[in-house]
């Protein structure tokens, strides 16, 4: 199994483990993407870029995020992930976020992360969480 490995607050972590937090989120820098994306392997998912350059997404099974005073606590199923812009966000129907159809995707994250003063171009990053598949949480 393949797991990506992210830093999350305790209050975040704790609202995994209820299930009320179906996602988690990322502002899209370098680090992360240096993280999501392999620009040197090629396959068939390796989508070829209008400068040459190859990105290919990394798969990942699961996300394993760990607290700051104790490594290793919690084990994710990671369903997918995708970048969006907020203009964008306002275009997509929230079914591809396994919501309601006929609200789009602005309307679910909007409650969930802070876009009120993002730019309508600005990236961030959508991971989707699955069932908790390991919990050492001490809280």
């Amino acid at each position: 199994m393949k797991e990506l490995r992210l830093i999350l607050q305790k209050k975040f972590a704790r609202e995994i483990v209820a299930g009320t937090k179906k996602r988690e989120y990322r502002e899209y820098t370098p680090f992360y993407v240096s993280r999501l994306v392999d620009f040197k392997g090629d396959s068939e998912n390796t989508i070829h870029l209008d400068n040459g350059a190859k990105a290919t997404p990394i798969h990942y099974d699961a996300i394993r995020f760990d607290w700051y005073h104790q490594p290793e606590c919690l084990l994710v199923e990671l369903k997918g992930w995708t970048v969006f812009t907020k203009e964008k966000a306002k275009k997509v129907s929230a079914e591809f976020l396994g919501e309601d159809p006929n609200k789009t995707c602005y309307d679910i994250i909007k409650d969930e992360y802070d876009l009120t003063d993002a730019p309508d171009d600005e990236m961030f990053i959508i991971f989707n969480l699955g069932g908790i598949i390991e919990n050492k949480l001490d809280i």
